[in-house]
């Protein structure tokens, strides 16, 4: 008992330590990009200070070009001295700055592609401190993040759903990685593929794309079987019948055929043919991970 309550002081401490950093942003930034957002800003960064090396090396050849043709040659003396100052400037630029983690009230400002990117480093800063099944929630928000950024784009930073996703991500997300952190607990992970893969086509119909909602339930499992935890369960929204909402699929349905049969008053569901497809993938999936076959995550459509 002694042990165990030990044990759980020990997590109790490195969290909070790993909360101060992060709140301080003075975290550095793990490799591993849980998203294409944070990806693209890591690269820009190391672009950034490949530059500042660059222009520091050429500054001091040009340094002691300058100083060789004033003083008639600078000798072995100041070849060694230009050599190390070279390496002491790429050593230095290349270390600082660091990538730093953005503060929890700088997460939803700025426009979407930067707010994503700042939301994604977040997230990865805090997965040191998370149990495991936790993890697992951190990958799949990457990937939804990505996707959620791509559907924001073009959307005007005036309208309401702008305004709801900000408040999602500046405030209810911190707070669920928070509270999941704090109480260590095991949960039930389920995948919604439906929900955030909506998109409004030509015409004003609302429909969904079949292959992001494929790719979501694909990239779900892929990312339990590499945490080594378990898909719970996928939320679908479908129907038997021959209706046209969702485009793609087996026919192909395109957004000229959404007229055809859309006969949902509501949100737009999958037809017969394309909820069996689903439960297909589904089945190939969990067979694929009895026979241990190896997990691959693909990038958001």
């Amino acid at each position: 008992m002694a042990d165990s309550a030990s044990e759980s002081s020990r997590i109790l401490a490195e969290a909070r330590s790993s909360l101060q950093r992060q709140q301080a942003g003075g975290r550095r930034v793990p490799v591993r990009s849980i998203g294409r957002r944070s990806a693209e800003l890591k690269r820009l960064h190391l672009a950034r200070k490949a530059a500042r090396v660059a222009f520091a090396v050429m500054a001091i050849l040009f340094a002691a070009l300058v100083a060789g043709l004033v003083i008639d040659g600078i000798g072995f003396t100041g070849v060694v001295v230009t050599f190390l100052a070279m390496v002491a400037a790429v050593g230095v630029l290349a270390t600082f700055p660091r990538l730093k983690v953005p503060e929890i009230g700088a997460l939803n400002r700025g426009e979407v592609r930067s707010m994503v990117a700042r939301t994604e480093l977040w997230l990865e800063a805090q997965r040191p401190a998370l149990p495991a099944p936790a993890v697992t929630l951190i990958d799949q928000i990457g990937v939804q993040l990505d996707g959620l950024g791509l559907q924001l784009e073009g959307v005007d930073p005036a309208e309401p759903a702008v305004s709801e996703v900000r408040k999602l991500v500046g405030e209810h997300l911190p707070g669920l990685i928070r509270a999941v952190k704090r109480e260590g607990r095991t949960v039930v992970w389920s995948c919604d593929p439906m929900h955030g893969n909506t998109i409004n086509a030509a015409g004003g119909y609302k429909t969904r794309p079949f292959e992001r909602v494929m790719g979501e339930i694909r990239n779900f499992f892929a990312v339990h079987q590499l945490e080594g935890t378990h898909a719970g369960g996928v939320h679908l929204e479908m129907t038997g019948k021959n209706v046209t909402e969702c485009l793609g699929g087996a026919r192909e349905i395109s957004e000229l055929d959404l007229h055809d049969r859309y006969h949902t008053h509501c949100d737009p569901r999958l037809n017969a043919e394309q909820s069996i497809e689903v439960a297909f993938l589904i089945a190939e999936l969990l067979k694929a991970e009895r026979a241990g076959k190896p997990a691959v995550i693909r990038a958001a459509e």
